[in-house]
Formats: C-alpha cells, sequence, structure tokens
C-alpha cells in the first residue's frame, strides 16, 4: 500500500510542477515575455535539466522514504516514470500519430525529442534507484518535511510575483534581441540584407521573422530537424522554419521566406489598428498563433528603430 501511495504523490508532484510553469515548448511556440520557456529553450542542456531533474529528484525522494519504511522502492518509481510518461512524452507521440492519420503534418523532431526524453526519464529513474543510498542524507524526513514545503511554497509564490513585476513585454523584446546578436551568426544578417534587397520584402520585416524563428528554434533543434530529414524529408527546415520537401540550409530558409514576404507592406505607424491586423495575420499565416503576431510587430518596430539611428 506504501508502495502504491508513493507512486500516487510522485505523480502528483510531477504533475503540479510541470504545470504550475504551463510550459508547451517545443510542441508550441511561447510568447517572448515567457521568460521560463526562453530559458528551456536556449540549450539541449537545459531543456535535458528540465525535463530530466525533477524526474531524478522525485524519485530519489520516494526511493529514500520507502526504503526508511522497509518498502521495495523498484516498483514504485518505476510506476512513477511510466505513468510520468505516459501523460507526456507519450502523448506527444500520440497526438503526432493522430495528425498522420488525418492527413496532417508530423512534426518527426517533436516525436524524436519525446523518445529521447522518455529514455532519459527511465534513466533519471534508474539513477536515482542506485544513489539513493548514497544520496539519502540530502532527503529530509516526512516529519520535517511539511514546515520546508510550505517554506519553500511561499519563497516561490514571492519569486514569481517579483519577476512578474520586473518583466515587460519590451525588456523581453531587448533580451530577445540580444540573445539573437549573440546566436545568429554575422552571414546571417548579411543574407537578410541580401534576400531582402533581391527579393524587394521589408527587411526589418525579415529579420524579426528571423529573431521570432531563432528564439522559437534555436540551433541545435534545428540541428535535430536536419538529423530527421535524413530519413523523412519534408519538414520545416533553417533559421526561418520554412517548409521545404528537402532539408535546407539557413540561408535557403532566409531566401525562401524573402520571397513569401515580397509583396507585404507594413501598414504605418498611423494605422494602428490596421498594423496589428497586418502583423496578426501574418503569424496565422507563417505560424497559426496570433500572439506570434504581438511579438514580431514588437521586433518588427525595434529593428526599424535600430535601423534609423
Amino acid at each position: 500500500m506504501n508502495q502504491l501511495i508513493a507512486a500516487g504523490v510522485g505523480v502528483i508532484a510531477l504533475h503540479i510542477f510541470f504545470r504550475a510553469l504551463q510550459t508547451n515548448w517545443p510542441a508550441a511556440y511561447f510568447d517572448l515575455d515567457s521568460s521560463i520557456e526562453h530559458i528551456i529553450a536556449r540549450s539541449p542542456a537545459r531543456y535535458v535539466a528540465f525535463r530530466l531533474g525533477p524526474v531524478f529528484l522525485v524519485a530519489l525522494f520516494i526511493a529514500c522514504t520507502l526504503v526508511r519504511y522497509g518498502e521495495e522502492p523498484y516498483p514504485s518509481v518505476a510506476a512513477m516514470v511510466i505513468i510520468h510518461l505516459g501523460g507526456t512524452s507519450g502523448r506527444a507521440v500520440l497526438e503526432q500519430l493522430q495528425a498522420l492519420r488525418g492527413g496532417r503534418i508530423v512534426r518527426w523532431p517533436l516525436v524524436i525529442l519525446a523518445i529521447l526524453v522518455a529514455i532519459g526519464c527511465a534513466g533519471a529513474g534508474a539513477l536515482a534507484l542506485l544513489l539513493q543510498s548514497s544520496l539519502s542524507g540530502m532527503i529530509p524526513r516526512p516529519a520535517d518535511l511539511a514546515a520546508e514545503v510550505w517554506g519553500g511554497a511561499l519563497a516561490a509564490v514571492g519569486a514569481v510575483y517579483l519577476l512578474g513585476l520586473a518583466q515587460s513585454r519590451q525588456s523581453s523584446v531587448d533580451h530577445a534581441l540580444d540573445n539573437a546578436k549573440g546566436d545568429i551568426a554575422p552571414a546571417l544578417w548579411l543574407r537578410v540584407e541580401e534576400a531582402a534587397a533581391a527579393s524587394g520584402c521589408d527587411v526589418s520585416l525579415l529579420g524579426a521573422v528571423m529573431v521570432l524563428e531563432n528564439a522559437q528554434r534555436p540551433q541545435w533543434f534545428r540541428r535535430l530537424e536536419r538529423v530527421k530529414g535524413r530519413l523523412i524529408k519534408a519538414g520545416t527546415y533553417g533559421i526561418m522554419q520554412a517548409y521545404s520537401l528537402h532539408p535546407i540550409s539557413d540561408e535557403a530558409s532566409i531566401d525562401k521566406i524573402a520571397e513569401r514576404l515580397s509583396a507585404r507592406r507594413v501598414p504605418s505607424h498611423d494605422e494602428d489598428k490596421s498594423r496589428l491586423e497586418f502583423f496578426r495575420s501574418l503569424a496565422l499565416e507563417l505560424n497559426g498563433r496570433t500572439a506570434y503576431g504581438d511579438d514580431l510587430a514588437s521586433l518588427y518596430s525595434r529593428l526599424e528603430e535600430d535601423r534609423t539611428q
């Protein structure tokens, strides 16, 4: 009975943690003012730590607690990991298989990533079982846990509140651009200038799309897409996430989107309503989300300001 309760507690703890953070990346694009998802997306190491770290810690807590009560920890940890994966990686794979049956585009990199995460979570659970005797001193006893949980909860609420006060959309846009200057090679910025001149599209609009897509699909994720492309050719590729029947380079993706945007005119600031509708309409076309358009409009305005200075 204790083993069943422990597995249930572990599943609930993981669900609350991931639910509280409201992270849907990489299955869905995030808004620029979503600081948590932006941090997660920046590198594969951060994403792995975010996905596997909580599983390891919860599994370690379950294993140490059960051993203290003279119970076998292996069944509980295994059950917790399996149920957790069923509701996360398993659901992600199932959604893509349903898209395949419905004739919609399947995002195979997400399937690959979900499988890798599932393998990693299983490994995290196994590692927790392996190290439980060595790390048991780090795990509080249940009698001491309640006070620590309440103190930690209050501290977390205060931290989230202060983060919300400090965060603004403009600071998020500035942050995204600062990151882009370090992440995006100068040659790609030059390619944007050349492609815009060749196609006649708005260079700031093309640059804004590149910055936003790079934030959502950083270089490490694009490498995963190219790996997928060796087996399944069609998909979105490159820094601009341009659809192609075969893998293409970052430069080729810039050229494709430049041609697509060549006939678009961004309304002036005097046409505020039309301007917002323009970016939201373009967002639906490129990404399927109107919130993407708000970020695109903010980035465009900032790039325009930089060009006139």
